[in-house]
């Protein structure tokens, strides 16, 4: 009976670390994701004119 309680109380506490994880790998990766959107639409970044170059017809922000 002993063995039951003790194998119970395991798996309680393996499933609660296990949940803790998950939740700590979620904010972990959101943030994560939030910082790369947040580096694509920075707006002091790309402020400017679009240029256009006459000799190797690639445009350039000026």
């Amino acid at each position: 009976m002993i063995r039951l309680i003790l194998f119970s109380l395991i798996c309680i506490a393996v499933f609660y670390v296990r949940y803790l994880f998950k939740y700590q790998l979620r904010r972990i990766l959101q943030r994560a994701d939030s910082t790369k959107v947040h580096l694509y639409t920075d707006i002091k970044k790309t402020k400017g004119t679009l240029v256009h170059d006459p000799y190797t017809g690639e445009y350039y922000v000026q």
